[in-house]
Order: structure tokens, then sequence, then C-alpha cells
């Protein structure tokens, strides 16, 4: 991820993030939450389909239950 537009193949794949919008499983949530952590402060982060407070509302409720590889670690969590 850069500081320069999306180009039509990065447009393309923020287009099929907005299909994981209805997995509800707490990895899924981990992952949007990762995607959004390295996404932010460049042009890919308002473009993703998902709000970050409500996925990292579902991820902690869902704590218990996420992936041990897929938990955010403490710097994450601080960011």
């Amino acid at each position: 991820v850069c500081d320069r537009p999306l180009s039509r193949e990065e447009a393309q794949i923020v287009a099929l993030f907005n299909e994981t919008r209805g997995d509800q499983h707490p990895d899924a949530h981990a992952c949007r939450l990762r995607i959004s952590l390295h996404a932010l402060h460049t042009p890919l982060y308002p473009e993703l389909p998902w709000d970050l407070a409500e996925e990292l509302i579902a991820y902690t409720r869902k704590l218990g239950h996420v992936s041990l590889l897929l938990r955010l670690s403490v710097y994450d969590e601080l960011v």
C-alpha cells in the first residue's frame, strides 16, 4: 500500500472486500481489523467497505473465539 491513488486492480480487491462484510466469524473480524491497520493513513483506508468501530466492537465481543494467530497484538490494539 502506498500514497498514490488506487489502481484498477486495487479497486477490484476493495470491491471483493465488500463480499466479506456478511462473514461474522470471529476470525473474519480479526482479518478485517488487520487489513484496516495496514491500510491506515493510505488512500486505501477510506475505501474499505466496513466500519472500523463496528468491527472492533464485534472483535472484542468475540475475542475468546478468535484464533490465536489472528489476535491483535498489544501494539496493534494501541494503534
